[in-house]
């Protein structure tokens, strides 16, 4: 948090990994959490509550405390530990085109074949359709828009006709075009990926962003999240809005409004507050010892290889239902579809005290990750990566671990593959 006042107070990067990390931190960790109490904790269609949920909102808020001092202490020591890579990824023009166009195509057909499968435009944008099975179509094509938008970038900048009206009408450009192939299936957090890739890249292409500009461009990106939270929930009848007593009556009947937005979609002081009550209160749960994250890492795994593993959607299901819900047969079975955030899924695997450790083991990957790609020559590659990335972690505090493995995969594997194809492997001499 401290990194989120020193952004606010100094000059420098717009968007350096700490100071937007300890932005975020701020909101999280303090102003979200105070909120709570005068707009209402109580979470919707879950038994059991408290009837007071300021003493396990401070129960919640301590041992982040504790899980934070923790974090910034690992952190700080793993800082002081530099490794400089041995071996860079250097661009290669002679196989860029080919494999540009290939890896273009292969994204845009996957999305024209997943929007045929599943009967068309409208029925995309149908509350009723299921996605399931989509996943690996997801990967390849809403993978386009930012794809394009590097490679064009690439293209401009080998002939040297990249300028900064050039660069801002291509990033237009591609921002609609993430509409088209995430937003309209009422994907939010896919969309906002997507832009925040493509301004990345832009940003240390040397078209650097300014802090003000950051700021500003919060104003219509809030309100488009919460615009597209009630579009998510009506869909087709999104339509029917014709007034703004209409949209706001619609927003507040659904829990779409701005406050359903601040506190369920960013915070997650509620549920680590209900879920200090119900480990406190011996509900009968049992702890998940690490199976959550095992979980996680094997999410990428084809369903019929998958193991048997009590997932965090397990878990949740089992602490908020009772446990065996989420495999109980007929009307009985009951499955939770909540996020628990880095410290609810640490309590649900090893209870208060998982919290300092979880937050320590974050503290570690986020200093080398961060490490890594400070490290890298601009002529590295790699680079294109870091976006891919720094959404994840900035936000690292209210994701389980098997969103943060499913997002960077889907949102960089893709890219990834084409990096490598484009890039050639040289290895860095020693100096002696």
């Amino acid at each position: 948090m401290p990194e989120g006042l020193r952004w606010l107070t100094s000059k420098g990067d717009a968007l350096d990994l700490y100071g937007l990390m300890g932005l975020f931190a701020i909101v999280f960790f303090f102003f979200v959490p105070l909120l709570y109490v005068p707009l209402g904790p109580r979470l919707s269609h879950v038994p059991s509550q408290p009837s007071d949920y300021r003493p396990w909102l401070g129960t919640a808020a301590s041992f982040n405390f504790i899980g934070l001092l923790c974090f910034f202490a690992v952190r700080t020591w793993a800082d002081g530990v530099v490794a400089c890579p041995r071996r860079i990824w250097v661009f290669s023009p002679r196989r860029f085109y080919s494999v540009a166009a290939i890896a273009l195509a292969v994204s845009f057909l996957a999305q024209v074949y997943f929007v045929v499968r599943i009967g068309g435009v409208s029925n995309l944008m149908s509350r009723e359709t299921d996605l399931s099975g989509m996943g690996i179509f997801f990967l390849f094509s809403e993978s386009f828009p930012a794809l394009l938008f590097c490679i064009v970038l690439i293209h401009l900048r080998i002939n040297k006709q990249l300028h900064r009206s050039t660069a801002l009408m291509l990033f237009l450009v591609c921002v609609s075009l993430a509409f088209v192939f995430a937003g309209l299936r009422g994907s939010r957090s896919n969309f906002l990926n997507s832009v925040m890739i493509m301004a990345v890249v832009l940003n240390y292409q040397g078209f650097w962003i300014s802090k003000r500009s950051l700021i500003i461009a919060l104003i219509p990106l809030s309100m488009f999240l919460v615009v597209y939270a009630l579009f998510k929930q009506l869909r087709n009848d999104f339509g029917k809005i014709n007034s703004v007593e209409s949209y706001v009556a619609l927003s507040e009947k659904t829990g779409r409004d701005w406050k359903g937005v601040l506190l369920g979609d960013i915070g997650r002081a509620n549920i680590e507050a209900l879920t200090c009550y119900r480990l406190e209160n011996k509900y009968g749960y049992k702890f998940a010892y690490g199976s959550t994250y095992l979980g996680a890492a094997c999410v990428l795994l084809p369903r019929v290889i998958r193991p048997e593993i009590r997932t965090t959607k397990v878990a949740s299901s089992d602490l908020l239902y009772g446990m065996g819900a989420y495999s109980a047969a007929g009307d009985s079975r009951r499955e939770s579809t909540r996020i628990f955030g880095l410290a609810g899924e640490a309590m649900l695997n090893f209870g208060y005290w998982g919290i300092p450790v979880v937050f320590s083991i974050a503290g570690y990957a986020v200093s080398k990750t961060r490490s890594f790609f400070m490290n890298l020559p601009v002529s590295d590659m790699r680079v294109f990566l870091y976006p891919m990335f720094l959404r994840v972690i900035i936000t690292i505090w209210h994701l389980d671990v098997v969103n943060m493995v499913f997002a960077i995969v889907k949102n960089s594997g893709f890219i990834f593959i084409v990096i490598f194809l484009i890039s050639d492997r040289v290895t860095l001499r020693s100096r002696k």
